[in-house]
């Protein structure tokens, strides 16, 4: 990122502490100006939906009907029992270089599909 040389000192030092595994990361840096920053077409921006599907006025997070977050652990046993039917919703491509077994696969080329494929 783009930055002065000590908040680019700081951000290596809140990497290391928060990923001690990665102690050893060599970080490269380069001297710029705000007049010629390294990547003048980049830039940042807020989405509202991270992969979109399609539905207006849709807010999840509001819904009363939202299944509690389950750890690695719980999840396999719980797809472990057979009560459950396990739905990847990952896109073709994606579900082709590897997918849960038993899983019913969208064939769906891109995320915004699915609400079509699921009718």
């Amino acid at each position: 990122c783009a930055s002065t040389p000590q908040l680019a000192q700081a951000f290596v030092q809140a990497y290391r502490l928060v990923l001690p595994k990665l102690q050893d990361t060599a970080f490269k840096t380069s001297r710029a100006t705000l007049s010629s920053p390294p990547f003048p077409k980049y830039h940042l921006k807020f989405c509202s939906e991270i992969n979109r599907l399609g539905i207006p006025n849709l807010h999840v997070n509001d819904s009363p009907n939202i299944p509690p977050h389950l750890s690695p652990k719980t999840f396999h046993k719980l797809a472990q029992t057979g009560q459950y039917t396990l739905m990847d919703v990952r896109n073709l491509y994606e579900s082709e270089i590897g997918h849960f077994p038993d899983a019913v696969r969208t064939a769906t080329r891109t995320f915004d599909e699915l609400p079509e494929w699921i009718e």
